[in-house]
């Protein structure tokens, strides 16, 4: 029954993410006026920043959280981070 639980969560946040249309892959090629981010898995405090079609592991100053909605580091109650998830895609 653990594993119905994932998948439900797994199919809530991907619905999440495909509302609020936030990529998942990094691009082939950066666009310097729509830099990509991508949220981190499993911890609030990290997201991905894309560059050269590749992602790469950034840090959030001390204390701030990753805002899905708003693109950028934030204070955690404006990010409302509900991860982790136990998924890395």
């Amino acid at each position: 029954m653990k594993g119905a639980g994932a998948l439900i969560l797994l199919a809530t946040f991907a619905v999440a993410v495909h509302a609020l249309d936030i990529p998942l892959e990094c691009p082939e090629e950066d666009d310097i006026f729509h830099p990509v981010h991508i949220p981190h898995f499993t911890d609030c405090t990290k997201f991905y920043k894309c560059f050269n079609g590749k992602k790469y592991e950034m840090d959030c100053p001390a204390g701030l959280h990753w805002n899905i909605e708003k693109d950028f580091c934030d204070f955690p109650e404006e990010a409302s981070c509900e991860r982790p998830l136990q998924i890395d895609p």
